[in-house]
């Protein structure tokens, strides 16, 4: 199977999972990617892992690729400033081929939206942050700091 029809078996599922897509703001779901950084500089990795949280006011679907096969990872809201902690959302172990399948209600997204105070692209703009890391990073409230085995948000969930 090549890449484009993969996209678009993807596609699909979504819509069989969340019903017709509405681009209104307010209708429909909402996607937010997520991807691998480089640490140091912030830039995508290109090709890297990366995600795709597809969400609605009453639940979520997370799909994961390029990670690594048969390990536990855990997408959380990550809470400003560093050190405040974390919310788990929901876990999986991906498959093989290291892909993933979360899922969830919704109503956990927006309940931790915060307003960020933090320098950079988010500064003054409310949302919250969701994360894709190694369930093993995560001890009891705090986060190792493992950012080249994490997928980041590109934007917030608003």
């Amino acid at each position: 199977m090549n890449g484009m029809t993969k996209a678009i078996m993807l596609v699909l599922g979504f819509a069989l999972i969340f019903g017709v897509v509405s681009a209104a703001p307010g209708g429909g779901a909402q996607v937010v990617k997520l991807v691998a950084k480089e640490p140091v500089t912030w830039t995508q990795i290109n090709p890297g892992t990366f995600g795709s949280l597809m969400y609605q006011t009453d639940k979520f679907v997370f799909n994961g690729h390029g990670l690594t096969p048969k390990t536990d990872y855990t997408l959380i809201n990550f809470i400003d400033p560093w050190g405040t902690g974390y919310t788990p959302l929901g876990n999986a172990i991906t498959d093989k081929n290291g892909n993933i399948l979360i899922k969830g209600e919704a109503t956990t997204l927006t309940k931790y939206i915060y307003a960020s105070d933090a320098d950079g692209d988010y500064q003054d703009i409310t949302g919250a942050k969701i994360w894709l890391v190694p369930t093993t990073d995560l001890f009891g409230g705090v986060l190792a700091w493992d950012p080249g085995n994490f997928l980041f948000e590109t934007s917030l969930i608003i």
